[in-house]
């Protein structure tokens, strides 16, 4: 599996533990997402639900964090290392009683590993197919336990179409398309997808989100920001049937996102600023775009949602946002957010606590 040109490995699923993938993630996401897999048993497509969530996770492990790519690699994973491995493997069948096998070779390596298969791991009705006898072509996520064993956390093929879309645009992470017998009301869906801003700002004023997606936490830049949102939010949402659709198309062009339940639509749109001089792209993005997305999908709700970054002080950030809720020409279905993505003083340097910007003055 070499990556190559930017393109990105993609995930599709067929194998997964649940509860390693969980422990990757902070909360509350874990909880999101251990909420999401227990309720997908409520729905007909369980394997389909829990095929796309796992995917979800092992491609933002990939994207995020870099693992050992094997393809790559001039020495075997050292213990505790995750690696990312697209080849050859020999599987054993997992029965009821007692696990199955999963083995790589790498005699260029000099590396010959195994790892347990779970029966209750298995996601599909063509798991056991998939994993069975001499494979080639499988996508394997996993974490090196010594020098010849390892846990396979998720096994599955590369999704090629994945793969190119990630090499055209990096905020393009794969969504689940999931059914689900959860119904949202139009309060509800409003609700969490507030919180979802909210949680988002929390990641990274106080989780170092910025360090996670560009190894600086002074820079956090438009497409990255998308790039997060779009992994925080599936993870919080699909719990509430909530359908989380990047770059979704309209007859004049894609909104940055749609979110998507049986009641209704609801678009997003985000933008960044590090200066009130950007005040007249930034109410042209509320007074135009948003609403010329919001008619051609048909949406009831807009959120407008502008990362904050630089050296803005408090005073220019407080004509920013009562020039742009003045600019809003529907108050009463358009909700303006600004998100702080400023650089963060230290707990011990501060005077009082940070405020979460996303908490205030949201239109109802």
């Amino acid at each position: 599996m070499v990556v190559s040109e930017g393109v990105l490995p993609r995930v599709s699923a067929y194998y997964a533990r649940p509860n390693a993938l969980a422990r990757t993630l902070p909360e509350p996401l874990r909880s999101a997402f251990l909420g999401a897999w227990e309720g997908a048993a409520k729905d007909w497509t369980v394997g389909a639900v829990r095929s796309g969530l796992a995917g979800d996770v092992a491609n933002a492990i990939i994207e995020l964090y870099a693992p050992v790519d094997l393809e790559l690699a001039t020495k075997p994973p050292e213990e505790g290392e995750w690696f990312v491995y697209s080849g050859r493997a020999i599987f054993s069948m997992p029965t009821s009683s007692r696990p199955g096998k999963a083995r790589i070779k790498l005699p260029r390596l000099g590396w010959d590993a195994s790892a347990a298969v779970r029966d209750d791991c298995m996601l599909t009705s063509t798991s056991y197919t998939n994993m069975s006898g001499t494979r080639t072509g499988v996508l394997m996520l996993g974490v090196a336990s010594s020098s010849s064993t390892f846990e396979l956390v998720v096994a599955g093929y590369r999704d090629l179409f994945g793969s190119l879309a990630g090499s055209q645009s990096a905020q393009n992470w794969p969504q689940h398309l999931q059914s689900s017998l959860l119904r949202v009301s139009r309060d509800d869906l409003t609700e969490v997808v507030r919180r979802s801003f909210e949680e988002l700002e929390r990641m990274i004023v106080y989780r170092r989100g910025h360090q996670v997606l560009e190894g600086d936490p002074t820079f956090l830049d438009e497409s990255g920001f998308q790039t997060f949102y779009g992994m925080v939010a599936p993870l919080l949402l699909s719990p509430f049937g909530a359908r989380v659709v990047p770059e979704a198309a309209s007859g004049l062009g894609p909104s940055d996102f749609l979110v998507t339940s049986e009641a209704e639509a609801q678009a997003i749109e985000f933008k960044r600023t590090d200066s009130a001089a950007d005040l007249g792209r930034l109410k042209k993005g509320l007074s135009v775009q948003l609403p010329t997305y919001m008619d051609g999908h048909g949406a009831s709700r807009g959120w407008y949602v502008v990362l904050v970054q630089g050296d803005m002080p408090d005073e220019a950030l407080a004509r920013v946002r009562h020039d742009l809720e003045a600019a809003n020409t529907r108050p009463d279905s358009i909700s303006v957010v600004l998100v702080d993505g400023r650089k963060q003083v230290s707990a011990s340097r501060r005077s009082e606590i940070p405020n979460l910007l996303s908490l205030e003055n949201q239109a109802p």
